[in-house]
């Protein structure tokens, strides 16, 4: 019986749908049983051909896996000298030709400040280097390696031997002043309640990275020798007020001329950045706390050091920040 149906072309497209029901009618038993075994061989062509894709892709995302592995084992990592940059016009937040940049972020106003960028990718990796850089630093008592803004020769190559290098061009390169800029305008943002969900969550990033980096500085103890209390005494007021300062006049220190004046107007500035936010996040919240409860103990160390040492009494200060 022959219907003049061409099995040769179903075939070769491979497709047993183009046969309608009629011709599959008037098919004989024989007829039916070879159309059956062509859609299968069809079907079982189909799922080798998917199954063979599937394995490909499975492999090349393996051998890219890998290859991304090996190509971040290769590089190099920063370094924290990199952190350096957040000091750079391109990154500040106010004019960076001023001595102070307190006076310009408290001309530009609340209005203008709750609509500049405080975070992003980029600035919270460079603050995050510096927070790495402090901590190895002076609590693991790990050196940073070269500074890639230095012009290294054989004879000077891994001879940063002074913690306190790092610091001079962290000082020098307005590093603690482009983070007052970043509390201030961080303080305004998370206490608008217009800000958007998006800006807000990016700026609280942000500032709970400036807060780890405060608590860093008010932590380490070796910035409280005679050789260090210039650098604390400059970090300080650079945070807390934003003044442009040189360490090339840095001499030894034996006692803290200034701290608690810059200290009560750190505690205010960090009070503003931490209340500002109402959220339930209760990372940023214990993070802020801690910042806080440093600079009050710190501030109580220093005052007790200088009755001991017969310097004038500033308790009343301290005692005003434990009571805030």
């Amino acid at each position: 019986m022959n219907n003049n149906i061409d099995y040769s072309e179903i075939d070769k497209t491979d497709d047993a749908s183009d046969v309608d029901a009629d011709d599959i009618g008037r098919m004989s038993k024989e007829e039916k049983s070879a159309f059956n075994a062509i859609k299968k061989a069809a079907k079982k062509k189909v799922a080798d051909k998917l199954k063979s894709k599937q394995k490909v892709l499975k492999l090349k995302g393996k051998y890219e896996d890998t290859l991304e592995k090996r190509i971040k084992s290769a590089l190099r990592p920063l370094s924290a000298y990199v952190c350096i940059a957040l000091g750079f016009p391109e990154l500040r937040l106010a004019n960076q030709h001023q001595t102070s940049s307190q006076n310009i972020m408290l001309s530009m106003g609340a209005s203008e400040l709750r609509h500049v960028k405080v975070g992003g990718d980029v600035t919270n990796s460079l603050i995050q280097l510096l927070n790495d850089g402090l901590h190895s630093l002076f609590h693991e008592g790990d050196k940073l390696g070269e500074n890639p803004y230095t012009m290294s020769s054989p004879q000077n190559e891994g001879s940063i031997k002074s913690e306190f290098q790092f610091l001079n061009l962290c000082i020098d390169s307005d590093v603690f002043v482009s983070i007052h800029e970043r509390l201030v305008s961080s303080a305004e943002i998370l206490g608008d309640d217009e800000t958007e969900d998006g800006v807000r969550t990016e700026t609280m990033e942000c500032t709970l990275l400036l807060l780890q980096c405060v608590t860093v500085l008010l932590r380490t103890e070796e910035l409280h020798t005679p050789s260090g209390r210039p650098y604390f005494e400059a970090i300080m007021k650079q945070i807390a007020e934003g003044d442009r300062i040189s360490s090339k006049s840095f001499k030894p220190m034996k006692s803290y001329p200034i701290f608690l004046k810059s200290g009560a107007s750190l505690f205010a500035l960090l009070e503003e950045a931490i209340t500002g936010s109402e959220t339930d996040d209760l990372a940023f919240t214990m993070i802020g706390v801690d910042c806080v409860d440093s600079l009050v103990r710190r501030a109580s160390s220093v005052e007790h050091f200088k009755r001991e040492n017969g310097g004038d009494s500033a308790q009343s200060k301290v005692q005003a920040m434990k009571g805030q």
